[in-house]
């Protein structure tokens, strides 16, 4: 019975479109060394924004942060579709996927911050707070995706006055 179950692929989805695009040839070491700076200019950014002090560990957490929003950012833009998500990564390289989990998390920074009136927690606050909880650290199941909807049904159900809120 166990030889039936098929485990499914746990890397992040960008790293499993990544290793499509080089095997299809799509990719090449050039595209890899602008994506790798763009990464390490994303990251370093972040810090300095959200934790101000530009350590290491933060350095790195920050780097992980960076990957969860861009895992969020190609999957709701290509629907999760190797093929898409590749042609996507070509077009917009990593600044342009951040850029699309961004304003994700902006909309749902949004509707949190109206859902939870009560709450103190000021913009910038739930912006690291959600930046933090959809982190992708390599190596790791990432259930960053998950946390995503989850919130974003529970913050956008709330803001919109379905559970009596308005």
């Amino acid at each position: 019975m166990t030889k039936e179950l098929i485990k499914g692929d746990c890397r992040l989805f960008l790293f499993q479109v990544m290793e499509f695009g080089f095997n299809a040839k799509l990719f090449d070491e050039a595209f890899l060394k602008k994506l790798k700076k763009e990464g390490r200019q994303m990251s370093f950014v972040f810090t300095k924004k959200y934790y101000s002090v530009v350590y290491e560990a933060y350095l790195r957490q920050a780097s992980h942060c960076v990957l969860g929003i861009m895992n969020i950012g190609l999957i709701e833009a290509s629907g999760k579709q190797l093929n898409d998500a590749t042609g996507i990564l070509l077009q917009k390289g990593y600044v342009g996927i951040f850029r699309e989990g961004w304003t994700r998390i902006l909309n749902l920074v949004q509707h949190a911050s109206k859902a939870d009136q009560y709450n103190s927690k000021t913009a910038f606050e739930w912006e690291k707070d959600f930046a933090e909880l959809f982190s992708a650290e390599p190596g790791r199941n990432w259930i960053g995706y998950d946390e995503y909807l989850i919130n974003m049904l529970m913050y956008y159900r709330n803001s919109s006055g379905e559970n009596g809120t308005d």
